[in-house]
């Protein structure tokens, strides 16, 4: 089992020793219960009322009247996992996404149980006349726009080139690696500074490059009649 928690309930839940005054949830049956006046029923996992105006879930409607208005992309979690415990004490609102990690925390034992289960009899399926057949098929429906070309100039040499439009937003600026490269080269992104072991002047250069030596001392420099021996 997972040591990590998933929610740290007793933290957000409401005191019920100090509980404050205000609307209960009435049990009526294992199927149905009444709050302020209208009637939930069990529905799948929650109670819900589907023929009235507001919120339609049991839990989400409680939260409302004791707090106000649910801020948008927040989901109302039962602190004791019971459901049918709608009792305003036993509920707290969070995020949404915090919501949903916290139960995936919850089931990670049981979805990697259903992963290990499935997965021999998937790569079976795959693997079969009918798993080919299909994924031949998905491949015909997909491999014009898998293929779908757009011209577009490169951003670093100007050149025009034949870009695919399944890229990412389509947004292709460079026509080759070295374009790209070269580009990211002249923008100085990954230039730190070094100290050169000859004269020990500090001086700029890409940190994935291993060269040692500032502009006056660089040898290759020097080799190429760039710089006078007594430089």
């Amino acid at each position: 089992m997972l040591a990590r928690s998933s929610f740290s309930c007793e933290e957000r839940r409401m005191d019920s020793s100090e509980r404050p005054d205000g609307p209960r949830v009435h049990v009526v049956s294992t199927t149905c219960q009444e709050f302020e006046g209208r009637r939930y029923y069990l529905c799948g996992k929650y109670f819900q009322d589907s023929a009235s105006d507001g919120e339609k879930r049991l839990h989400r409607a409680v939260w409302t009247v004791w707090h106000g208005p649910i801020h948008e992309d927040h989901h109302v979690h039962h602190c004791d996992g019971d459901r049918s415990n709608n009792q305003p004490e036993n509920l707290f609102c969070l995020p949404g996404d915090e919501h949903n990690r916290g139960h995936g925390y919850e089931r990670a034992d049981e979805i990697a149980e259903m992963g290990r289960t499935y997965q021999a009899r998937t790569k079976a399926w795959h693997g079969s006349d009918a798993g080919k057949k299909w994924h031949a098929e998905q491949y015909e429906k997909t491999v014009a726009a898998l293929r779908a070309t757009h011209s577009a100039n490169c951003s670093c040499c100007g050149k025009q080139f034949e870009a695919s439009s399944t890229v990412k937003n389509g947004d292709v600026k460079y026509c080759s690696k070295a374009c790209k490269a070269h580009s990211r080269r002249q923008s100085g992104v990954d230039d730190v500074t070094r100290v050169c072991t000859k004269c020990a002047i500090s001086f700029l250069a890409n940190r994935y490059s291993t060269r040692k030596f500032c502009d006056g001392c660089f040898p290759a420099r020097r080799s190429r009649g760039v710089l006078p021996d007594s430089a």
